[in-house]
């Protein structure tokens, strides 16, 4: 019996002699009890360390996640605005162009007229003609240069698509980021 009074002793870090000192078995009992004490003390002093420790690495990733997630947001933002931007720029390139290509056409059919005009009464009827079927030669060149233009603007709207598709993408993105 005194095999296991004495690992006790030892496991506790109660000194022996200290025992020794103590009359009663009260003074021991309250000395074994501190020790028991003061020993589960320490393991909970270890246990706070450590939960401490991994509670700092836990609040340092929660921050860089953080970051992380604003970073996206504001890229994402970033990204919207340079879309926003493209399509307003878009609407007005394209409002110039309309206008552009009314106004080449008046001037075509204005200068076309008044050219007509003049050589009808200014030449002879084979000079005039020749001059007429050159004028109208490049006038339809033209119009097939403004027609090429017009199809290379009919494809700046398939571009549109593929903004609009970006967009939202940077929509569903958004949301996923939120909800981090």
């Amino acid at each position: 019996m005194s095999m296991p009074y004495e690992s006790l002793l030892k496991e506790l870090g109660a000194d022996k002699s200290q025992m020794e000192k103590s009359t009663t078995a009260t003074e021991q009992y309250i000395i074994l009890h501190n020790h028991a004490m003061t020993k589960e003390i320490q393991d909970l002093k270890k246990q706070l360390i450590e939960k401490q420790a991994e509670y700092d690495e836990l609040d340092e990733e929660l921050d860089s996640i953080t970051r992380s997630r604003n970073t996206l947001q504001s890229y994402l933002k970033n990204q919207q605005e340079i879309i926003e931007l493209h399509t307003e720029r878009k609407s007005e390139l394209e409002f110039g162009y309309n206008k552009n290509m009314t106004i080449m056409c008046l001037l075509n059919i204005f200068f076309m007229v008044i050219i007509i005009h003049t050589l009808a009464h200014a030449f002879e009827e084979l000079v005039a003609t020749i001059c007429f079927i050159v004028i109208s030669s490049v006038w339809i060149f033209g119009i097939a240069i403004m027609y090429e233009i017009h199809q290379k603007n009919v494809a700046i709207s398939s571009t549109e698509q593929k903004i609009k598709q970006l967009s939202s993408t940077n929509e569903t993105v958004s949301t996923l980021i939120d909800n981090m």
